[in-house]
């Protein structure tokens, strides 16, 4: 989704599908992608939804507000954590969610703006897909602060 140097290349938020050669439909289909942007219900149990691309629009929206990359390391039950959406989640539960802020600007930015985009991003990466909003809430509540961002599930 961005380079090193933090610049948007061309991504698609969709799952890519590769089909194997020779097959006539989408039977024999396997998903490819960036493990880091990808749903991990998508990973463990080979199903996409919505709210599989409503994930990687999270881990995004986190990626562009802390100016970090994400990473995996093997967590809980044999599944992969994402070293970005569990930082910030941490942060967030100590009340502290703003010194997740990308170092880089400082403290030049707008706090409450910068809060919105990490609360609206780690609602779209919440493990469970019943939890994450649709895209048309995510879109209203990234463009307008007068509506409020819901508190993440428990």
């Amino acid at each position: 989704m961005l380079d090193a140097s933090f610049e948007a290349k061309l991504g698609d938020f969709g799952l890519v599908w590769q089909v194997d050669p020779g097959e006539g439909s989408l039977r024999g289909t396997t998903m490819i992608g960036t493990r880091v942007y990808m749903d991990p219900v998508c990973i463990s149990r080979d199903t996409v939804s919505t709210a599989s691309d409503m994930y990687s629009f999270g881990v995004l929206l986190l990626e562009i507000a802390t100016g970090m990359k994400p990473g995996e390391v093997p967590g809980t039950g044999g599944h992969l954590t994402n070293t970005l959406v569990a930082a910030v989640r941490e942060s967030n539960g100590r009340g502290n969610v703003l010194e997740m802020a990308d170092k880089r600007l400082k403290g030049n930015f707008d706090e409450s703006q910068t809060t919105r985009v990490l609360h609206v991003g780690l609602l779209c990466a919440q493990l469970e897909r019943k939890d994450r909003p649709d895209i048309r809430n995510a879109v209203n509540w990234l463009s307008n602060p007068s509506h409020p961002v819901p508190p993440l599930a428990a």
